[in-house]
């Protein structure tokens, strides 16, 4: 006789935003690893991850929670750029140090730009970032940085735009809420079909995920400090 399987109880509304993307991204992962796997099962949950994720990419939340902090965490973005183009201007691959070089030549030739329209003229460098091309970015492995600090002038503006709307165009709250139903759909669907219909490979998705699950639940393991007798 089919014993009814139940999904571990994972209790992503306690996750934050953060974590609830990284939550959704596991379980997306298994269903993606899954051969066969019938992709009616998660299109809305898919859907769902995809809006959160989006939104959450230009939510405030992500940079800072206010104005200044996002300021400093644009900041910190550029000179990681800075410092990556200025190492690999001596890396050993030629095209790679030559990419570099120029892409930093470019930014330096720039005057400091003084805070005018409120992401404090990094708006100014991004052009000049992309002043390149995709393929030279990527050689002279400053694009991440370029995508981080694009983004973060982004999440800058929708900061102003809530601000002077008094509520939050990204909807972030919803996408959230959306996702959380979804997922709860998800795995009802899951279990009522492994029970009606059982499948190897369903049930091999659902250990999976009852495994990724389990690992969220999973504090960080504290290192230990060595005692004088360990040493």
């Amino acid at each position: 006789m089919q014993t009814m399987q139940h999904l571990e109880p994972a209790q992503p509304s306690r996750f934050p935003n953060a974590g609830l993307i990284h939550f959704s991204r596991g379980i997306r992962h298994e269903c993606e690893q899954t051969e066969g796997f019938d992709p009616a099962f998660y299109r809305e949950l898919n859907a769902a991850a995809e809006d959160l994720a989006s939104k959450f990419a230009l939510s405030p939340e992500r940079f800072g929670e206010n104005p200044k902090e996002i300021d400093q965490t644009n900041d910190a973005n550029f000179k990681g750029a800075l410092a990556q183009l200025k190492l690999n201007v001596r890396h050993p691959n030629p095209a790679r140090a030559n990419a570099a070089n120029r892409i930093l030549a470019a930014v330096e030739a720039l005057s400091p730009a003084k805070s005018k329209d409120g992401v404090s003229g990094f708006t100014t460098y991004v052009a000049a970032f992309e002043a390149f091309s995709a393929e030279d970015l990527a050689l002279a492995m400053v694009d991440e940085w370029l995508q981080a600090l694009k983004e973060g002038c982004d999440a800058y503006a929708a900061f102003q735009n809530s601000s002077e709307q008094d509520e939050s165009p990204l909807d972030l709250a919803e996408a959230r809420a959306r996702f959380l139903t979804a997922y709860q759909i998800f795995t009802e669907h899951l279990e009522a079909t492994l029970l009606l219909h059982p499948d190897a490979r369903l049930q091999d998705l659902f250990d999976r995920i009852n495994n990724f699950i389990r690992s969220t639940r999973q504090p960080a393991a504290k290192k230990k400090k060595k005692s004088d007798a360990d040493a």
